[in-house]
């Protein structure tokens, strides 16, 4: 890059880097089950899509982690096919076939005509049988997914910087704004939690490179930056003003934990990552031309 060109870079840098043009999102439903809910928290059930989109959004879930977990243990030997305590296979039926105790059980004396027989059993050759009361509801794999149905991600804006416009060759920055790197916690009853930690953003500049992965900023930074190389075309996108832009976007990506009591679990058809919904926004990119002259 000549010396000219050097200057006009800084000086574009330094003029508009002053503002920011904004795409404003709510707090995302983890799963929308409802058709268009405006509600925040959703169940998280069966009919729930846990795969996700790779980097061209058509949703084959090839590519960027956040399609169905890999579950810790091998979910595939019947009948341990339910759930993973740590590296370990185990199922369980709530309530069990045996509606009283028999000897050798080990379930002990029925506590009240409320309680019922259930049964857990594990690869690793242990069993547990226990009572349990008729009203404590969904099993570890319904408690779970309600958790995850419960994570709310925080509304947040897809900013870029220079505001309004960039430029070819000026390398252009990404944030989301209002976003924090505190963990989301989910709950369903009893001790199961879904925890969301932070880990990336992806952002697709919208100019046909794809998508590139960023850390995850919540502030003004060129952490996450994009240089464009062509000036945007009619009939990509169209800026508020009317200009012709590139469609960009951005979503946020957390690694995602299931805990019973503490202690981690893994249950099939739960994703490991937690992605927010795309956030579009439109973003133009002029040329500057200058003319380079020799000196006398």
């Amino acid at each position: 890059m000549t010396v000219t060109k050097r200057l006009v870079v800084a000086l574009l840098t330094a003029i508009l880097s002053a503002g920011v043009l904004v795409s404003v999102a709510s707090p995302a439903l983890a799963c929308d089950t409802s058709g268009g809910t405006t509600d925040d928290t959703v169940d998280y059930g069966e009919d729930c899509d846990t795969g996700g989109t790779d980097g061209a959004g058509d949703g084959d879930g090839d590519g960027d982690g956040s399609g169905p977990t890999k579950p810790t243990c091998d979910l595939s030997k019947s009948p341990y096919t339910e759930f993973c305590e740590g590296k370990v296979a185990c199922w369980g039926n709530n309530p069990a076939a045996n509606e009283e105790d028999t000897p050798g059980l080990g379930a002990g004396k029925k506590p009240g005509d409320e309680y019922h027989l259930a049964y857990k059993a594990c690869a690793d050759g242990t069993d547990k049988w226990y009572w349990t009361k008729d009203d404590e509801g969904p099993s570890l794999p319904d408690l779970a997914r309600q958790a995850v149905g419960s994570l709310k991600f925080p509304a947040y804006q897809l900013v870029f910087n220079p505001p309004t416009r960039t430029y070819v060759n000026l390398p252009t920055w990404w944030w989301a704004d209002g976003a924090t790197t505190d963990e989301l916690i989910g709950t369903s009853a009893g001790a199961v939690r879904a925890i969301a930690t932070p880990d990336r953003m992806e952002v697709d500049p919208g100019d046909g490179s794809g998508v590139m992965t960023c850390p995850f900023v919540v502030e003004k930074s060129d952490d996450c930056s994009y240089t464009y190389r062509r000036a945007s075309v009619k009939g990509a996108a169209t800026a508020p003003d009317g200009s012709t832009a590139y469609p960009a976007r951005m979503r946020l990506t957390y690694d995602l934990v299931i805990e019973n009591g503490g202690t981690p679990i893994t249950v099939a058809g739960i994703p490991d990552t937690f992605s927010s919904p795309w956030q579009d926004v439109a973003v133009p990119v002029r040329e500057v031309q200058t003319v380079v002259r020799p000196r006398r």
